[in-house]
Parts: C-alpha cells; structure tokens; sequence
C-alpha cells in the first residue's frame, strides 16, 4: 500500500470535513469556512495522508508564538486522525512524524498533546511516540464566550 503523506491543499477540503465529522461530530465546519482557515491561519498546519488519491487521515497543529518563549515556540497537536480500515498500517505515525518535522521548522521548544483519559489505544501511541503524560489539568469553559461578549452569568461569577 503505497500512502504518501503531504500539506493539506483546498482539493483535501471535502475528505477533511468527511473525517472531521467523525472525530468531532457536529462542528459546523463548511467548505467555506475550512477553506478560509487552510488558507489564512498561519499558527495552523495540516499534513494529511493520500492513498489512491483519497485523503485517509490527517493531522492538525498549532504554533503558539509567546512572549514567555524566547528561543523557540510551544506547539500543539490538536488532531490526529486516520479511517479506521487504514488503522494499523504506520500511517498516524507518519503523520505525526511530518508534523514534528514541521513544528522543528518553526523552532518548536515544546510539543504538546492532548488525548483522551478512556482513549487507551491513542495513548499507548502517542507514548511509543515519545510523548508522556504530563498529570496536567485541562479545563473547559461551562459557557462558551460568544463573539466576545461575556453571559451575565459569566459577569457575576468574578
């Protein structure tokens, strides 16, 4: 099987949203809007995985530029994804290991992760990849600022 892995291209847009989909249900993701993302945010980079021509995987990642980073920058993998009848064949680890590279590119000092604490199988991966588990925290916002403007019930809770 002969799977190539390369920068996602606005012709990847109907296969990412397919996928996207499945992983992250319900997000609202247009063609519209991902096009406008793939092609104006520069903090993002996706690398996706084509076999015959078909998008079957894919990875996102952040560069988090911060004043607190002089010499290099934190990164993040925000999404890692690959159909699961092309599970097992290297392929997330090729991906991730495009995306490394990439992050290296930009002069990454940290590379960060999140993975499901029930996600047994994501964090052997990601362990076999290097990666180890923090014991952070991470927290979710109860109510989600819209547009910038806080809820009342946001306002009182200060």
């Amino acid at each position: 099987m002969e799977v190539f892995i390369r920068k996602a291209q606005i012709c990847d847009i109907p296969d990412l949203i397919n996928m996207n989909e499945i992983v992250n249900a319900n997000t609202g993701c247009t063609i519209e809007t991902m096009t406008s993302a793939l092609e104006n945010n520069k903090n993002e980079i996706v690398f996706v995985a084509i076999y015959s021509n078909t998008a079957v995987g894919f990875i996102c990642g952040q560069l988090l530029p911060s004043i607190c980073y002089a010499n290099g920058m934190q990164c993040e993998v925000t999404e890692l994804f690959v159909r699961e009848s092309y599970r097992r064949k290297g392929i997330a680890g090729m991906l991730i290991t495009a995306l490394e590279k990439e992050f290296e590119s930009h002069n990454a000092q940290e590379i960060l992760l999140q993975a499901s604490g029930r996600n047994m199988v994501a964090q052997r991966f990601y362990e076999k990849a290097g990666y180890y588990d923090t014991k952070r925290i991470v927290y979710r916002k109860k109510e989600p600022i819209r547009h910038g403007i806080r809820s009342k019930t946001q306002w009182h809770n200060h």
